[in-house]
């Protein structure tokens, strides 16, 4: 999934890789101000949330932008539908979980040689 727009333009891309799908990007706030050696420093996977996890704690990019700019970018991921809600489950999911629980049977294993273990379910 591409990334916003809103982040495109705070960023800096780079040629390396974290991984397959990963890049390194950097805080374009944070090398205008420590210059591009000690900005580059710093850097991060080119994932949402790491991008605005970073934004967030920058003082530089605090000192930047605007506050309703800001608040624009840190609510992203609530903009996205990403929730910690979960899906409604499918009459599928209601009918087949019910099956299971119905069907499983527990068998208790009675011995009297292990002392205080003498009930245990198997």
């Amino acid at each position: 999934m591409p990334l916003s727009h809103l982040l495109e333009k705070h960023i800096i891309k780079s040629t390396k890789r974290f991984s397959k799908s990963n890049i390194k990007v950097y805080c374009k706030a944070c090398v205008e101000v420590l210059g591009k050696n000690e900005g580059k420093k710093n850097c991060f996977p080119n994932k949402m949330n790491r991008i605005i996890q970073h934004l967030k704690k920058c003082i530089h990019f605090a000192d930047k932008m605007l506050p309703e700019e800001k608040e624009k970018i840190f609510t992203l991921p609530n903009n996205k539908g990403t929730s910690n809600k979960k899906r409604p489950a499918s009459l599928y999911d209601i009918v087949s979980n019910s099956s299971k629980s119905s069907s499983a049977q527990k068998d208790i294993v009675h011995s009297s040689s292990y002392g205080p273990f003498d009930n245990y379910v198997v």
